[in-house]
């Protein structure tokens, strides 16, 4: 073999290798090349889920308020056909005796069944009506006083303190005369200090 075809294997040889590293280099470019993120790819960004929760609380804080208003105004049209009807009991008993009655089994009144007595004595008279009112015939025989504190009346002493306000309807005939310029009349009392029976009792009228 003479020189010449030496040297023009060993060139091809070089070649074919130069090549074929070229094209391993080449294939190991296009794998380690890093992926492109696709625009089909969606999601919620931190900023935008902060911002969907302030929205909603921002919702509850203004629609909550209204809504307790309006449930409180609805509980309180559905006691004052029981209050009427005691009271109107309460004016036959004072024609025919002279005096108001302590005690609801003296009345002609058909009471819901719902309504129980929690304290009957001969000094006050207090009936709970359904999970969020209880009545009060005070022993000075004024009127009947019905107060608010839902889900904490099973007893006087506990809904008088969580109670935001009183309805209160006095009789016909009163003889405390601090009070007669009251009598007959229909009043919502806030409780003092209590925003929320302030924004109802302004809201009703009798």
């Amino acid at each position: 073999m003479n020189k010449a075809n030496v040297v023009a294997k060993v060139y091809g040889a070089c070649a074919s290798m130069t090549m074929a590293c070229k094209g391993h280099l080449d294939a190991c470019r296009v794998s380690t090349r890093p992926m492109k993120v696709t625009d089909n790819l969606t999601g919620f960004t931190l900023i935008e889920l902060l911002m969907v929760v302030l929205i909603i609380g921002i919702l509850v804080a203004v629609a909550l308020p209204q809504y307790q208003l309006a449930v409180a105004k609805s509980r309180v049209a559905t006691i004052l056909p029981i209050i009427k009807s005691i009271g109107t009991a309460e004016e036959v008993y004072y024609l025919a005796n002279g005096d108001y009655a302590l005690n609801f089994s003296d009345l002609d009144v058909n009471l819901p069944a719902d309504c129980t007595r929690v304290e009957d004595n001969t000094t006050s008279m207090k009936l709970k009506c359904g999970a969020d009112f209880i009545f009060d015939i005070p022993s000075d025989k004024v009127g009947i006083f019905v107060n608010y504190c839902p889900g904490n009346n099973t007893n006087f002493s506990t809904c008088s303190n969580t109670r935001s306000f009183q309805i209160q309807k006095f009789f016909e005939h009163i003889e405390e005369t601090a009070r007669a310029s009251s009598q007959g009349k229909w009043i919502c009392q806030p409780i003092p200090g209590s925003a929320f029976g302030q924004k109802v009792c302004s809201s009703l009228s009798f």
